[in-house]
């Protein structure tokens, strides 16, 4: 036989095949299971529409914790608790220029011309969550390489903490005008700190690639999708993990 072609069988073989120790999997119903994530936020969207001083979001990261048991065929059922945190904003953006689009307003007739925004808007923060969720996953129950995937419904609590700052330029806003006081004199920003705690109602979609490296422990790599009725933001997740059988 072709030395390359009874290499792929035999890779084949070992991957999807039924491993010697297959009597100490079937003993062991439970499970535990730990995975990091790489979060990839977006605010949440109402009626297809997008708040245009909506602020960015910035990658972020979390972790999941889940204790399980398969139900037979394949099946497990688990409950999961997840901690996941994500920025909010950037100190250096204008927010009503970004919304304006050219970061300039009609002047006050037309001799004048446009002039420039006299407010900025700038945040900075982060949004936490934390979830409490119970899935159902499905994979082969006998492959070494398998794909899963799985679904899950619970309750995401969000924690919202958001620095705001309103920076008014008075050249911009009245030029050479009189305007009473020292025209020097710059106003101090108006500053002030947003934090919002809530709960919504979640689901969460998973797919990925597992794979059993020992009779009683598996890697996998993954991706899913979470999302909280209108909560502030939504989220894509890369995500790799371990599960040990027991």
């Amino acid at each position: 036989m072709n030395p390359y072609r009874c290499c792929i069988v035999s890779i084949a073989l070992l991957a999807f095949s039924t491993p010697p120790t297959a009597q100490a999997q079937a003993s062991s119903r439970f499970y535990f299971d730990v995975s990091g994530h790489a979060l990839f936020p977006h605010a949440s969207t109402s009626s297809g529409e997008i708040n245009r001083l909506s602020p960015p979001f910035d990658t972020g990261a979390g972790m999941t914790a889940s204790f399980g048991a398969f139900v037979g065929r394949g099946f497990s059922t688990e409950f999961e608790w997840g901690y996941q945190r994500a920025g909010v904003g950037d100190p250096d953006e204008n927010l009503l220029a970004s919304a304006v689009g050219t970061g300039l307003i009609p002047g006050l007739d037309d001799s004048l011309g446009d002039i420039p925004l006299p407010f900025s808007l700038k945040i900075d923060g982060e949004v936490a969550t934390r979830s409490l969720m119970a899935n159902l996953y499905y994979r082969h129950p006998s492959w070494r390489l398998s794909p899963y995937a799985g679904l899950g419904a619970g309750i995401f609590f969000y924690d919202t903490e958001i620095d705001t700052r309103l920076d008014i330029d008075l050249e911009a806003l009245f030029g050479d005008l009189p305007i009473g006081g020292d025209p020097e004199e710059v106003p101090p920003p108006l500053t002030t700190t947003l934090r919002q705690e809530e709960r919504r109602f979640g689901f969460q979609l998973m797919t990925g690639l597992s794979f059993r490296v020992w009779p009683r422990v598996e890697l996998r790599i993954g991706y899913r999708y979470r999302s909280g009725r209108d909560g502030p933001v939504n989220s894509d997740q890369v995500e790799g993990g371990v599960r040990f059988r027991f």
